[in-house]
């Protein structure tokens, strides 16, 4: 949040519920709520806000190129890394034999792959459809209902049951 600066009554689209709860907590106005991929932003923006001039922070590495999506449709963007993602360096610990795996992006799915190989026997919890289709075909996997950690973590929870 620090490259952003401040956030007092910055107008923000925000991606996700989520988002726009943290963009609250630094004082920002929520114009709008996606429904938590980068295709739907670029639809709302599309559809609502396509004369504004936006900016886009995100991740060194992508889902979805939001600004590339926007820019196709003729819609002035600016864009700067805020973050990066990189896998951590620990020592991988050893999974159960029934483990429950949640994925919040396709990179998380791609720093497991670095490590450990799926089992047929694991669970598979994915926060949205752009994850879920990183994993390598074969892998039976559930969807969050809400793209949310939170509610990833729940649908997770449930089928420890």
């Amino acid at each position: 949040m620090d490259k952003i600066g401040s956030w007092n009554h910055l107008n923000v689209l925000a991606i996700s519920e989520s988002t726009a709860l943290a963009a609250k907590e630094h004082d920002a106005d929520i114009l709008d709520i996606a429904q938590g991929q980068g295709k739907d932003i670029v639809k709302l923006v599309e559809k609502k806000y396509s004369g504004l001039k936006g900016l886009y922070p995100h991740a060194s590495v992508v889902a979805f190129d939001v600004k590339s999506a926007l820019v196709k449709r003729d819609i002035s963007i600016d864009s700067f890394i805020v973050y990066e993602t990189s896998c951590s360096e620990h020592k991988p610990v050893e999974l159960p034999f029934d483990a429950v795996c949640v994925f919040t992006s396709p990179s998380s799915i791609e720093c497991f792959l670095n490590v450990y190989e799926f089992l047929p026997s694991y669970k598979v919890v994915c926060i949205g459809e752009t994850t879920r289709s990183a994993l390598p075909d074969g892998i039976d996997s559930y969807v969050s209902e809400i793209p949310s950690i939170k509610s990833t973590v729940a649908c997770a929870k449930s089928l420890l049951r």
